[in-house]
C-alpha cells in the first residue's frame, strides 16, 4: 500500500485535531529555554530547532488524528514525545546529581526554577503519552466511535465511560483530560478519578510518580538543609 502523506478522511469521519498537542510541545520548548545551561544536554538552539521542525511536520502531515492516519505518521508523533522525554530525563538526572554533589552548588533561584520546569514538563509529556497510548491512540479511538467493531480495550477507565449518565452520549476523553490526569498523578503520586487498566498504563504512571516523588523529596531536603 503506498504511503499517503495527506490522508483525507471521508466526510463525517470522526477526527481529533493535532493542534492542542502541538501547542503543548511548543510550551515544553519554552520551558526548556528557561532551564540553566548546565541542565541542557545540547545547545538550546539545536533542541529548539529540532522540536519546532518536528512540530511543523506534525501539524502539516498529521493535522487531524483519524482512522486513516498511517503508522509512520503516528511514529512521528512518538518521536516528538520521545525527544521531549529524553531531554527532560537528562535535566532531572543533572538536577539530582547537583543536589547530591556538594562540589556543584545550586542557587535558590536555580533550584526552584529548574525543579518547577522539570516537573511541569513531566506533566505535559506524560499527558501526551497517555493521550497517545490509550486504546491505540486518538486515531484508533476516533475509528471506534465511527465503527464500534474497531473498538480496542482501553488503557484508562474514565468515570464518564463507566457511568454514561454522567456525560452526554458523545463524550470521550480529549487531550486536556489526559493532561489533567497526568497533573493529578504527578502531584498526588496516584490515580485520582481515572483508573489504569493495562500494564503499559500502570508502568507509565509508576515512572511519572517516581520521578515526581524523587524531585520533590530532593528539593525539599535541600530546602530544609538551607534553612
Amino acid at each position: 500500500m503506498p504511503l499517503r502523506l495527506f490522508p483525507r478522511p471521508p466526510v463525517g469521519t470522526t477526527r481529533e485535531s493535532t493542534l492542542p498537542a502541538a501547542a503543548l510541545v511548543l510550551l515544553t520548548v519554552v520551558l526548556f529555554e528557561l532551564l540553566p545551561a548546565h541542565f541542557k544536554p545540547i545547545p538550546s538552539i539545536f533542541v529548539i530547532s529540532i522540536n519546532v521542525l518536528l512540530v511543523v511536520l506534525l501539524v502539516v502531515l498529521v493535522p487531524h488524528r483519524h482512522r486513516l492516519v498511517e503508522r509512520w505518521q503516528r511514529s512521528l508523533v512518538m518521536v516528538v514525545m520521545a525527544t521531549i522525554s529524553i531531554t527532560n530525563v537528562f535535566a532531572l538526572g543533572r538536577l539530582v546529581q547537583m543536589l547530591l554533589t556538594k562540589n556543584e552548588p545550586l542557587t535558590g533561584r536555580e533550584l526552584i526554577l529548574s525543579a518547577a520546569v522539570i516537573w511541569l514538563t513531566n506533566v505535559i509529556v506524560f499527558g501526551l503519552w497517555y493521550w497517545e497510548i490509550d486504546g491505540g491512540g486518538p486515531g484508533a479511538r476516533a475509528a471506534a466511535r465511527d465503527d464500534p467493531t474497531l473498538k480496542r480495550y482501553p488503557d484508562f477507565q474514565y468515570p464518564q465511560l463507566e457511568n454514561p449518565g454522567l456525560a452526554p452520549p458523545t463524550w470521550h476523553p480529549r487531550l486536556l483530560d489526559y493532561v489533567y490526569f497526568s497533573f493529578s498523578n504527578g502531584a498526588a503520586f496516584s490515580a485520582a478519578d481515572v483508573m489504569p487498566l493495562s500494564h503499559w498504563a500502570k508502568l507509565l504512571m509508576m515512572v511519572q510518580a517516581g520521578a515526581s516523588l524523587l524531585l520533590i523529596v530532593l528539593v525539599t531536603a535541600r530546602a530544609v538543609s538551607v534553612l
